[in-house]
């Protein structure tokens, strides 16, 4: 499967060979998580770095310390989709859940593997259909004392449709099998009248915007619809949708919510002028741009964005990803 190595090296200058030899042999007797956090077992560490971006297996490699640092995020939500309603936009995409975990791999042996999943993408939808969620990601097997869930996002909601939640459940024993579940996706605009704005996905870093009018001339209008829910640790919920009460005033979607790590960002709504994604979330579609929302980016669990007006679809999420920190002896 694909993997990318980062290598960065660390210097410890005035260690005698008495001191360099008794360090050594402490290492080999193990690293933990505590101590690599302490900072006093990380500096005779070398930190690497492995990307998985598609479902597979990771192996131990040679001189690894037992502990690793898993970053895992489900595959992100689909943005919705409307033709039915003139300038009306649908909801964007939430992003899957990023779940950051330490976590003892001393029962595998050096060069034995782990299997890997990675949560696909929530499919792009069209018609009057919400999006679709994502799949799930998964580090271990179940029942493996490391064992982690990250789970997929929830689709967009159409113009007349409230957000999916993001897929939920235990995290696995890894994660101390606590409940989560990705982020919620955004919500319809509500269609009554022209020009209605949809709320942005949900974010790992922050909840989804919400759909908003761009004038105060136009009254308060009638409620969109609201956002999915996020489930606990790295996710969040989707943003509301807003109408409007006359057929002239242009409303714009909710920008997805934020994410972590430049990762598992929501997609944005669609309406009057799209929001925004973020962190590889796609926006959403306008119809001074594009009727269609964008499309989330792979290996990112990012949210797809909402389509806008009568056409296009709502967008594909992004692809989840495993990223493992691991410690060879320097």
């Amino acid at each position: 499967m694909p993997q990318s190595n980062t290598t960065s090296s660390i210097y410890l200058p005035g260690l005698t060979t008495t001191i360099n030899t008794a360090i050594t042999n402490g290492l080999n007797a193990g690293i933990t998580a505590q101590a690599i956090a302490a900072g006093g077992v990380s500096s005779m560490y070398l930190p690497l770095e492995s990307r998985l971006y598609s479902s597979g297996s990771w192996t131990r490699p040679a001189n690894s310390g037992p502990v690793i640092k898993l970053v895992l995020v489900g595959g992100g939500g689909s943005g919705g989709c409307g033709v039915s309603w003139s300038h009306n936009g649908a909801g964007g995409g939430g992003a899957g859940q990023l779940v950051e975990r330490w976590l003892d791999i001393s029962s595998v042996a050096i060069g034995g593997t782990i299997p890997v999943t990675i949560g696909n993408f929530g499919a792009a939808v069209g018609g009057n259909s919400n999006g679709n969620n994502g799949g799930n990601s998964s580090f271990g097997s179940n029942g493996n004392a490391y064992y982690v869930i990250a789970y997929g996002g929830g689709g967009g909601g159409y113009p007349y449709g409230t957000g999916n939640n993001g897929n939920s459940g235990s995290m696995g024993q890894g994660a101390g099998n606590i409940n989560g579940g990705g982020s919620g996706g955004g919500g319809g605009a509500g269609g009554d009248w022209q020009y209605g704005a949809a709320g942005g996905g949900g974010g790992a870093g922050g909840a989804g915007q919400n759909g908003m009018n761009t004038t105060v001339q136009n009254g308060t209008g009638s409620p969109g619809y609201p956002g999915g829910i996020g489930f606990g640790h790295g996710s969040s919920g989707g943003g509301t949708g807003s109408n409007h009460s006359w057929t002239s005033w242009i409303g714009t979607g909710g920008a997805g919510g934020n994410g972590l790590y430049g990762i598992a960002g929501g997609g944005g709504g669609g309406g009057g002028a799209g929001g925004g994604g973020s962190c590889g979330g796609g926006a959403g579609g306008s119809q001074t741009i594009d009727n269609t929302g964008g499309t989330g980016m792979d290996g990112t669990g990012s949210g797809g964005g909402g389509n806008n007006h009568s056409g296009g679809n709502g967008q594909r999420g992004g692809t989840g990803v495993a990223i493992i920190t691991y410690y060879v002896k320097a």
